[in-house]
């Protein structure tokens, strides 16, 4: 909703797409457990007063093998793409198919995956320099947790411990704030608050330029920390910026 309603405060005209890409799960049997819910997703929408849905088939989108090929390079093989093989490759993919057949003058991306909209940046940037991409922040419960899709599948016990997650985060922008620049530790602070908890795996947990998405010796430009942790068997994604 929180894109709808950016993508409304420059247009009269939205459309949302809605499509589930298995380019993108390396792991079968969560691209089988992966939330759908589209009688409520086309709720939302005909409620924020969208112009149109588009919902494809796989089919559709992918037509001939020929389209299913997109390189996210180095970056997207770190971090998310180190656990995840091939994850940024068929985000690329659905991305610039979904680009090809809408032609939209912008799309509206949220900063919760940041290191995806990074990719989908520098993607279109190249291959659709036409399309400006457009981000939104992170939109939170009242606890601070990362509103996702995947939320729904934590057990109640599990929902409350996945608000360490953001703790951890604003613990590490806290310690920043009074001065602190080291990204070894700011990552140390966030790690060693999550390591309380025996239920939180972390997979990542990295300080880097917000730019480029490499590793800094110094925050003395804007940074990200991106985290990604399993909580009970749900893996989760989180970031947080840190400006000078």
């Amino acid at each position: 909703v929180s894109l709808m309603k950016q993508a409304f405060a420059q247009t009269n005209n939205v459309i949302v797409s809605i499509f589930v890409n298995p380019l993108q799960f390396d792991d079968q049997d969560d691209l089988a457990r992966y939330p759908r819910t589209l009688e409520a997703d086309i709720q939302l929408c005909q409620q924020q007063g969208i112009t149109a849905i588009f919902v494809p088939s796989v089919d559709q989108v992918y037509p001939t093998p020929t389209n299913r090929s997109i390189s996210s390079g180095r970056v997207g093989d770190i971090y998310e793409g180190e656990h995840r093989k091939g994850h940024f490759d068929g985000v690329l993919a659905v991305v610039n198919r979904l680009f090809e057949m809408m032609t939209p003058d912008f799309a509206v991306f949220g900063e919760k995956d940041y290191q995806q909209l990074f990719l989908v940046r520098q993607m279109a940037a190249d291959l659709h320099p036409n399309i400006r991409i457009v981000s939104v922040p992170t939109v939170r419960e009242a606890d601070g947790l990362a509103i996702s899709s995947r939320n729904t599948r934590l057990s109640a016990s599990d929902r409350i411990l996945a608000t360490r997650l953001f703790e951890s985060l604003a613990t590490t922008e806290r310690l920043f704030l009074t001065g602190q620049r080291d990204p070894r530790h700011l990552e140390a602070t966030a790690r060693n608050y999550l390591s309380q908890f025996g239920e939180i795996t972390v997979h990542y947990l990295v300080c880097v330029d917000a730019k480029c998405l490499l590793a800094i010796d110094s925050v003395v430009k804007p940074a990200r920390i991106l985290l990604a942790a399993t909580v009970g068997d749900v893996r989760l994604i989180d970031n947080i910026l840190l400006k000078p």
